[in-house]
């Protein structure tokens, strides 16, 4: 996807957790009609409990179980490529369960958090073209996990119903094919060129860097060096062979910031190719611009503007691993993964911290995006392949980008990978990561070409089942879930700002702004509020808030947008003048639960700190405490408590007994309904 945000040329990359479908994970989809790429949009049930009037969306369904797509609002709300697993639920229905990474430009390592999507999709059985569904969007601020069954810690951003997806096809004679198989087809890989207009004055573009990959299940990804100047994301569509020729149809959606449905329309790629050799390609493709009012799928391009024609000047396959068809379907690693690397060297590293969702597709591509929003690259796309039975390899490229080049082309990085699987737990890989950086006039593939090696990066993952049959996160019944406790604090110049009046207002698409919510600053820069529901529209206060702060003159001094709360929470923010708002903590109110977690003392500690909470009835609890990465370092309660005060020590040891590492550590009280989580530094 495409990062519009502050462009830094040192770029890195980062990694992973992971997504896999259980048993059934690895099971073949090929026959089953539902894959392929489709293009269609969800509006939601409840405008006033999301943040979008609508969700335009491309969807790939790919034969090995996992998702990759695209939406609309890459630019409203920043994030990157979905990545993810689907599966089969009965003859016509699937489920579906991905991940984008939340994205700002004002952090270094771009990361904000993760929102989690369930889609449920039922086919049409008079149109195997047609589908129709739900989706149910969560989001999950960065320090809680979103990989979590029952989705206790997210924000629920509202449902949507899928009015229809709609496939994309080559052309409009080619029926509906289900079991393909283009394995054995030499165009199925990663391939990275250049291609130029035949007539630049009719063209949309100047050249195109581009980055194609073509799966054996005839689903096609495409990235271009463009997205950043044009607004456009990745493209999704199908591909297939006749003869020695190579045919592929796909969509970009056009992306703006303005709006809520952030949808300028979509354009219309058509390609057609022709292998020279084993490694190289010649061929062209056109360009057809359609408005967000017509149908990007019309056959004869009813409605649409021609964007020019382009020729490859050069199209190269990327593979470092071996040649000939691949099936890596039984493999550990095959699948979608997310998570999290660091740099091994901080100090020669411009990001403290990177995170990324690759997918390792079972014919041996591999499709990746990361949490860089503070660089503008696109999609990674390359090739892996097993070096052991739980050991996995992978060289991938990144397009750079930047908006002030007419070609949008920086160069680009070239990453290898190298992973090993835990064979006690498949669920968990470490490795490295080696960046090499190329500038434009370098071609990476040219295994003589000299490239700039960055820092290398060690990663961890962690791999989470998709929960075929769990309902999308539902908010509690309680009153108090219609409720927020707002505790927030405002501050200028890195000092509190008092006697200034703060006003709240839900961001609902097609209404205007209604400031209803309002307190005045403390000395300490600080107020309390509570947000209701609104009880016209029935809904709960959960949703995004803009808020502004005026002075005793009457003056707006700052303004924030976008601002997640929760409902049923008190919801802790922090507001600097001039700058982003921060959700810095949220924790259950009292009555939403039997269990209040005060929190510990001290902290920093060193080497031991004492966890309070306090019970309101008998409950079955849990006390858990996980690193950084989300893992369990160890269980301090497990048990039936009696109502009371309790005060837990943690001496600063993991279940075996060994002391942990200095940082960041986050503990989790449950009672298996509902949780709060808060987090605690470990200085030695």
């Amino acid at each position: 996807m495409t990062k519009k945000c502050v462009y830094v040329f040192g770029v890195l990359v980062g990694l992973l957790f992971g997504f896999s479908v259980d048993s059934g994970a690895q099971q073949t989809l090929r026959n089953r009609v539902e894959v392929g790429s489709w293009f269609g949009r969800a509006i939601p049930d409840d405008p006033s409990t999301s943040p979008f009037s609508e969700v335009v969306m491309t969807p790939t369904f790919m034969a090995d179980g996992t998702i990759i797509a695209n939406d609309a609002h890459e630019l409203t709300s920043v994030h990157g490529t979905s990545h993810g697993h689907w599966t089969a639920t009965g003859p016509n229905t699937i489920h579906s369960t991905f991940i984008w990474l939340s994205l700002s430009a004002e952090k270094p390592n771009g990361f904000t958090g993760m929102v989690k999507v369930r889609l449920f999709g039922r086919m049409d059985p008079n149109n195997p073209d047609r589908m129709v569904g739900k989706v149910y969007p969560v989001l999950f601020p960065e320090g809680t996990d979103a990989l979590t069954a029952n989705d206790v810690d997210g924000i629920p951003l509202g449902a949507f119903t899928i009015e229809q997806l709609r496939r994309i096809k080559v052309d409009a004679t080619q029926p509906t094919v289900t079991g393909i198989n283009l394995s054995q087809e030499p165009a199925m890989g990663m391939w990275f060129g250049r291609a130029v207009p035949d007539d630049p004055t009719t063209a949309t573009f100047s050249e195109l860097f581009i980055e194609p990959t073509f799966l054996d299940d005839g689903n096609v990804i495409f990235d271009s060096s463009q997205e950043e100047r044009a607004s456009i994301s990745a493209g999704h569509g199908q591909w297939t062979v006749e003869g020695s020729t190579v045919k592929s149809t796909f969509l970009w959606m056009g992306m703006t910031s303005e709006g809520t449905s952030g949808f300028t329309g979509a354009t219309k790629v058509r390609f057609t190719g022709q292998l020279v050799g084993d490694n190289d390609m010649t061929g062209s493709f056109t360009l057809v611009h359609f408005p967000p009012t017509a149908d990007p799928l019309d056959p004869n391009d009813v409605g649409g503007t021609a964007g020019g024609t382009y020729s490859l000047q050069s199209l190269q396959r990327h593979r470092v691993g071996p040649t000939g068809p691949r099936n890596l379907s039984d493999h550990p690693a095959q699948g979608t993964w997310v998570g999290r690397a660091v740099p091994d060297d901080p100090s020669l590293s411009p990001f403290p911290e990177v995170y990324m969702t690759p997918t390792f597709h079972s014919d041996g591509n591999m499709i990746a995006n990361d949490a860089i929003a503070t660089s503008l690259h696109h999609t990674a796309h390359g090739d892996w392949f097993s070096t052991g039975p739980n050991s996995a390899e992978t060289t991938f490229l990144f397009i750079l980008g930047t908006p002030e080049a007419p070609n949008g082309f920086a160069g680009a990085f070239k990453i290898r990978l190298v992973g090993e699987i835990d064979p006690t737990n498949p669920d968990l890989m470490v490795g490295q990561l080696f960046p090499t950086l190329y500038p434009p006039d370098v071609n990476p593939l040219d295994p003589n070409a000299q490239g700039q090696p960055i820092v290398s990066l060690s990663f961890q993952l962690r791999r989470v089942p998709v929960q075929q049959h769990v309902v999308a996160f539902q908010p509690s019944a309680s009153v108090l879930a219609r409720q927020a406790h707002l505790v927030a604090k405002v501050t200028q110049n890195g000092e509190p700002a008092a006697g200034l009046e703060v006003a709240f207002a839900r961001s609902i698409a097609g209404l205007p702004m209604d400031y209803k919510w309002k307190g005045t600053t403390d000395i300490n820069g600080q107020l309390k509020i509570k947000i209701g529901a609104d009880p016209l529209r029935r809904s709960a206060a959960s949703g995004y808030y803009k808020i502004k702060a005026t002075n005793a003159s009457g003056v707006v001094i700052s303004t924030w947008g976008s601002v997640p709360i929760n409902g049923g929470r008190e919801v802790s923010v922090m507001l600097p003048v001039g700058e982003k708002a921060l959700v810095t903590d949220q924790i259950d109110l009292a009555d939403l639960g039997v269990f209040s977690l005060t929190g510990n003392s001290p902290n920093p500690f060193n080497p031991a700190t004492q966890i309070a909470y306090e019970l309101n009835l008998d409950s079955d609890m849990r006390l858990v405490i996980f690193n950084h990465l989300g893992q369990e370092v160890r269980v301090l309660v497990q048990g039936v408590q009696s109502a009371g005060q309790y005060r837990v020590e943690w001496d600063g040891k993991d279940a075996l007994g060994r002391e942990v590492a200095s940082g960041l550590y986050i503990y989790r009280l449950s009672n298996g309904q509902v949780s709060q989580t808060r987090q605690m530094l470990l200085l030695k």
